[in-house]
């Protein structure tokens, strides 16, 4: 099954990537969502560049794909 994914790919970059589900593991499920939210705040952080990721220290760069 094929999804659709925002992927930041640098500052001020968003792009969508469609891509393969995997089949789950053991102990895994797979569902199919009707809606997702987005979160404005992390999502705009991620498109400006900000930093993105809680393992990022104080003054890292922004991790992106």
């Amino acid at each position: 099954m094929k999804t659709k994914e925002i992927v930041f790919t640098k500052p001020y970059t968003a792009e969508i990537w469609e891509s393969e589900n995997r089949e789950p593991g053991v102990g895994e499920v797979t569902v199919e969502l009707d809606y997702s939210a987005i979160s404005a705040g992390t999502e705009k952080a991620n498109f400006i560049g900000l930093r993105n990721n809680v393992e990022c220290g104080e003054d890292d760069e922004p991790i992106y794909p």
